[in-house]
C-alpha cells in the first residue's frame, strides 16, 4: 500500500509543481497580448493551469497525509526538516490559491487581477520545487 500512495503522492507533485512551469511559460505570450486577446486566453489557458494545479495539489496533500498516517515514515516526520518541507507544501498550496483567485477575477474583467497572473506567475518555478528539495533532504 505504501508503493500506491507514494506513486500517487509523485503524480500529485509532478501535475501540481508542474502546472507552474506551464503558465511561466505561457507568460511571454500573455505580456505580448491586449486586453482583449488576453481575457480569451487567460480564460482557457489559466483554467488548464489552475485545474492541474488544484488537481495535483489535492493528490499530494491526501497521500501525503495518508503516508504519514500509515506509520511507514513515523522517525522521520518528527525532524526539523520535515517541518521545513510541511511548510514548502503550505507555501505551494498558498501559491495555488492565490493564484487560482487572480485568475478567476482576472477572466471577470479585472486588469489588476490580470497583471498579478502576469507578475506572480514565475514565482511558480521557485516555489514548486520547494517541497521536492525538502522531502529528498528529510527523506533521502
Amino acid at each position: 500500500m505504501t508503493k500506491l500512495l507514494l506513486i500517487l503522492h509523485f503524480l500529485g507533485l509532478a501535475i501540481g509543481g508542474g502546472a507552474p512551469f506551464f503558465m511561466a511559460v505561457l507568460r511571454p505570450a500573455f505580456l505580448k497580448m491586449d486586453g482583449v486577446d488576453a481575457k480569451p486566453f487567460l480564460m482557457k489557458a489559466g483554467r488548464t493551469g489552475n485545474m492541474l494545479s488544484k488537481a495535483g495539489v489535492s493528490l499530494l496533500i491526501v497521500t501525503g497525509l495518508a503516508l504519514v498516517w500509515s506509520g511507514d515514515f513515523a522517525g522521520q516526520t518528527a525532524s526539523p526538516l520535515f517541518v521545513v518541507k510541511m511548510a514548502a507544501v503550505a507555501l505551494v498550496t498558498v501559491y495555488v490559491g492565490a493564484m487560482h483567485v487572480f485568475m478567476r477575477r482576472a477572466a471577470g474583467g479585472n486588469a489588476a487581477a490580470a497583471q498579478r497572473v502576469a507578475l506572480y506567475a514565475p514565482w511558480g518555478l521557485v516555489i514548486a520545487p520547494l517541497p521536492v528539495i525538502f522531502a529528498v533532504l528529510t527523506f533521502s
